[in-house]
Formats: structure tokens, sequence, C-alpha cells
């Protein structure tokens, strides 16, 4: 079973996973800044309210210790993976 999600934070992953499919490395600086119409204040909660519900993880960079990574986590990719399903098999029926 999946989580909850409000609005805010299904367009972030959505924002997020558009980023991974392009193997871009995410920092979470630059994941407060991802929904120009949202402060980073509000999105560094929703990160946080992301993580704790398992849809994301945090990944210390191995240079720089101070800089975390916003990576996927093996749920956001079933998540992801069953909405893809969700989808084709819709278009079928149509």
């Amino acid at each position: 079973m999946f989580p909850t999600i409000d609005a805010l934070e299904e367009r972030l992953l959505n924002v997020l996973a558009a980023s991974w499919a392009q193997d871009k490395k995410i920092t979470v600086l630059t994941a407060t800044a991802m929904l120009s119409d949202t402060s980073a204040t509000t999105l560094h909660r929703r990160l946080k309210s992301m993580r704790a519900k398992g849809l994301i993880d945090l990944q210390v960079d191995t240079v720089d210790f101070r800089v975390k990574y916003v990576v996927p986590t093996a749920l956001t990719q079933r998540y992801f993976s069953e909405l893809g399903a969700c989808m084709h098999k819709a278009s079928q029926s149509a």
C-alpha cells in the first residue's frame, strides 16, 4: 500500500522523477527550487514529509559531506511502475 500524498508532494515527486529518468543527481537545495510557484521552505517541508513516508531518501556526497542528494526509494520505483501499468491499461480500453 502506498502512503497518501498531497497534490504538492505529487507534483514534486513527478518533477524529481523526470530528473531521475535523465540520470540527474538532485541536491536538496536544487529540489527546494524545482517548483517556481512554491517557496523553498514549503518544498523542504514536503521533502521531509516524503522521506518520512519512504518515498525519497537522502544520499550524502562522497566528496563534500554537506551535500545531500534526493534519491528514489524502492517504494517510489514501485509507485511509478504501477502508475505506468494503470496508464497502459487505460489506454488499451480507450
